[in-house]
């Protein structure tokens, strides 16, 4: 049976959306390529995509505010597709992504997407942090100075020196797991979040582990990792246990690299309490049910989500308060 994940692989948003009706915007960037849908003259929807020239890491971002990957804009866009009826709706997404897998894609446009960024460790300027120079941690976020003391060796603070402003941000190193190379960062501060420019969004994550991981625990943020711990420090060990971020993203590759890495017996999805943060839980599920079978190992999957819709803007309405 194709996964979802097979699918992501072989089916291109771009692919959808021009069969849609949705043109490039040749004015409007490479890097991050625009496509416009009109009808009858009138420009009725837009989005952006991300990583064009990757289908599994692709994602998109309309003019509402709607973003994911191809599965989600699919999804979005289920009713298009009045040939291809089902009951469950998962099903339909499947058929239909199954459908566009078995035709040969040619682009309608010439696509000269600029080339990916590489990353430069040399383009940051980074330095130890501090209790003093993390106050965007304990002033802006509310974090307690005891929560951001034990988690400072996995923090720096970070200057980019491309960038318009030398302004000192909160850095959180990203690492494949098992590595100690640093090869991204989320870098957060007021009113501002990013990524390193070309940092590995696809293998690596911002970790603190025990000597010993029994169980990992994922998250959308490092800042929502550090949330989590100072609400349930007193209420549950976190002894053989794994604080990890993807970035706002999720990939494969993530989930993997820290399953062969640590060999966890249990994954705890402490993702959005919305539609994308649903996906995501659904893609760890499937991804340790394929590696259940293939290597014989009983990992479990387990979910931890907030009432608070908005978990992934660093728990507004648990906002933490000393």
């Amino acid at each position: 049976m194709t996964t979802f994940d097979e699918l992501k692989q072989k089916v291109s948003i771009i692919q959808v959306a021009e069969d849609l009706g949705y043109r490039l915007k040749k004015k409007d960037g490479r890097t991050n390529p625009c496509y416009a849908l009109y009808q009858g003259g009138t420009k009725v929807d837009e989005i952006l995509i991300q990583h064009p020239t990757d289908t599994y890491t692709q994602r998109f971002c309309d003019r509402n505010y709607h973003h994911g990957d191809v599965i989600e804009f699919v999804k979005l866009h289920i009713h298009s597709w009045p040939q291809f009826p089902h009951h469950n709706e998962m099903v339909r997404i499947s058929i239909i992504l199954k459908h566009y897998a078995g035709i040969s894609y040619i682009p309608k446009e010439s696509l000269n997407f600029q080339e990916k960024q590489e990353f430069e460790p040399a383009r940051y300027d980074v330095s130890e942090a501090t209790i003093e120079n993390c106050h965007f941690l304990t002033r802006g976020r509310q974090l307690s100075h005891d929560t951001v003391a034990t988690f400072l060796r996995h923090i720096v603070i970070i200057k980019d020196k491309k960038g318009k402003k030398d302004i000192p941000n909160i850095g959180f190193p990203y690492k494949v797991p098992g590595t100690k190379t640093v090869t991204n960062y989320e870098i957060r501060n007021y009113n501002f979040k990013s990524m390193a420019a070309g940092g590995d969004a696809s293998s690596s994550v911002w970790g603190v582990y025990s000597r010993k991981v029994g169980r990992i625990f994922i998250f959308e943020s490092a800042i929502d990792a550090m949330s989590f711990y100072e609400l349930y420090k007193d209420k549950q060990t976190f002894q053989h246990t794994a604080l990890v971020s993807t970035g706002g993203g999720l990939s494969g590759n993530q989930i993997t690299n820290l399953i062969k890495t640590y060999n966890p017996q249990e994954i705890v999805c402490c993702f959005d309490n919305d539609k994308q943060g649903t996906r995501y839980r659904e893609r760890v599920e499937s991804i340790v049910r394929n590696w259940n079978i293939r290597e014989d190992s009983n990992i479990e999957v387990d979910t931890i989500l907030p009432n608070d819709k908005d978990f992934n803007d660093d728990l507004k309405k648990y906002k933490i308060i000393k």
